[in-house]
This record gives structure tokens, sequence and C-alpha cells, in this order.
């Protein structure tokens, strides 16, 4: 796995994975290279592609491709945390940009922050 670089915004956000079977959750943090996703009731695999729909209210077409690249069932429940890396196209990659851009601006009030910006390094 890739040592983080990117900047990760703590959000809330709603989100419904494709794959296997489909799944409902909340991104938990985001990043211009990926994610971290908590689902309630159901759990995904290390390694699986899967489409990533974003459902920020007002803004549409916020699908994504990635790879599940870790996942942790909950303790107590059903359920997990999983971090995903998206498989970007240029236009991918650009509507990540805005996202985030706009979530630190603040200019997506429909979006709530959990918390201050963790940096963890550049944006490279």
């Amino acid at each position: 796995m890739k040592p983080r670089r990117d900047m990760r915004l703590l959000v809330d956000i709603p989100v419904e994975l494709r794959g296997e079977r489909r799944h409902a959750g909340s991104v938990r943090d985001l990043s211009l290279n990926g994610l971290r996703i908590r689902l309630a009731a159901s759990h995904v695999t290390v390694g699986e592609r899967v489409g990533v729909s974003l459902r920020i209210p007002g803004l549409q077409g916020l699908d994504f491709a990635a790879e599940v690249r870790w996942a942790k069932r909950h303790e107590i429940g059903l359920g997990c945390d999983a971090g995903l890396e998206f498989d970007h196209t240029a236009e991918s990659r650009r509507k990540v940009q805005a996202i985030l851009w706009e979530v630190q601006s603040g200019a997506l009030r429909d979006v709530e922050r959990r918390s201050r910006t963790r940096v963890k390094g550049l944006t490279g």
C-alpha cells in the first residue's frame, strides 16, 4: 500500500457502493486518491473493485471506480470501516478535486465536516 500523501478531509457524506452487492454507508474521510467509509450492515472484500456514488444534495454525476484496499469489521454489531483507493481517470480526478475544494471552502453546506482538516503531508 502506498504511503498517504494527500490532504484528508473528515466528512460525513452518504455513499453507495456497487460491487458483488450494493452497500449503503457514509464517507468518513475523503482525499484526492481515496476515501474511508463506514458501512452499517455489511462487509466488503479487500481487492474488490466497486463503483462509488457520493450522495451530495444538488450535485449529480459523482460516480467513481475504486478498489477496496483494507476493511475492518466492527467489534460490536454488523458492518465495517473500509479504505478505498480511486481508480482515476482525468475527469474523475478533477471531480474529486472540485469536491475537496468546495467542502474545504464551505461552499457545500449540505456536507458535514466532522472536525478540522488533517494533513498527512503535501498534496502530490
